[in-house]
């Protein structure tokens, strides 16, 4: 891929910028996220030692990202070094960009492959090969599967199997993810519990007890540790293209869960492949 000087250059810009937000907005957050809760007044100690526990995470990773400013601060070309880095990246990701009218769209795959995320949209296979064929099927079809996402919860009468939260989760998992690359607002409503109370709360199809099952899902820990699941794969999707509407979920009230270990790692794996290919096309 050809990309022109001007281009590398600007988006090199970005890039450090995104670093930097990442290293000392970012990263305190979603470190303290790692911890446990614990009520103060009865266990200040378990307080003071994830204080320390945190400040020492924060030390390291603020470092690596430094050093990742650095590889492009100084205007170095060519193949990176990554085994300074591995310890704080998700192996495995999978790398392609293009130029886009004076920038660089970026696709850096983590977990969900974006050729293969259809196969969990909630839909016919037939349905799934249809919207698959496309080869930017987020953008060509996003109004359709948008649609289609906010159904899962949604949808019901007499005929419809009760939710399944297998199902919830890969489309918000796997599918949401490079929906939200296209249409982050949307992320954001879909992650909000509310949007999902108002649906099923309006939706006259459901009998009353169909109705107070969706209720009792949405509000149980399973769809929590979905949620925090699947905001962990928008915000590494954001961190693509969108990567400062990542502040919009630091405050998300399940932030905290089992898959908070992961959220540094998976932004900080999108930055170091960001700026090893543009050291790449710098050269």
């Amino acid at each position: 891929m050809r990309v022109p000087d001007y281009v590398v250059k600007a988006e090199v810009a970005r890039v450090r910028s995104e670093i930097e937000v990442f290293r000392d907005e970012y990263l305190p957050t979603l470190l303290r996220a790692q911890t446990g809760k614990c009520d103060c007044n009865r266990a200040s100690h378990l307080m003071r030692d994830q204080t320390i526990e945190v400040a020492g995470l924060l030390s390291r990773w603020q470092e690596a990202a430094y050093q990742l400013d650095d590889m492009l601060r100084l205007g170095g070309r060519g193949p990176v070094d990554r085994q300074p880095f591995r310890e704080f990246m998700v192996m495995g990701a999978t790398t392609s960009s293009r130029c886009e009218v004076g920038h660089i769209r970026w696709r850096i795959e983590l977990f969900a492959s974006f050729n293969d995320a259809l196969l969990w949209y909630p839909a016919p296979k037939e349905e799934q090969r249809r919207l698959s064929a496309s080869a930017d099927w987020p953008r060509e079809h996003r109004i359709e599967i948008e649609a289609g996402l906010l159904s899962v919860f949604a949808r019901g009468g007499q005929r419809e199997p009760l939710v399944d939260v297998g199902t919830v989760a890969n489309a918000l998992c796997l599918v949401l993810p490079w929906i939200a690359d296209v249409d982050p607002a949307f992320a954001k409503l879909v992650l909000d519990k509310e949007t999902w109370r108002t649906l099923v709360a309006t939706n006259h199809a459901l009998a009353a007890n169909e109705r107070n099952e969706r209720l009792r899902i949405i509000d149980g820990l399973v769809f929590g540790r979905i949620l925090n699941n699947a905001l962990l794969h928008v915000m590494g999707a954001l961190a693509n293209n969108h990567f400062f509407e990542i502040r919009e979920h630091l405050h998300h009230p399940n932030l905290r869960g089992g898959y908070a270990f992961h959220f540094p790692y998976y932004l900080f794996t999108v930055l170091f492949e960001k700026a090893a290919t543009l050291r790449l096309l710098a050269g």
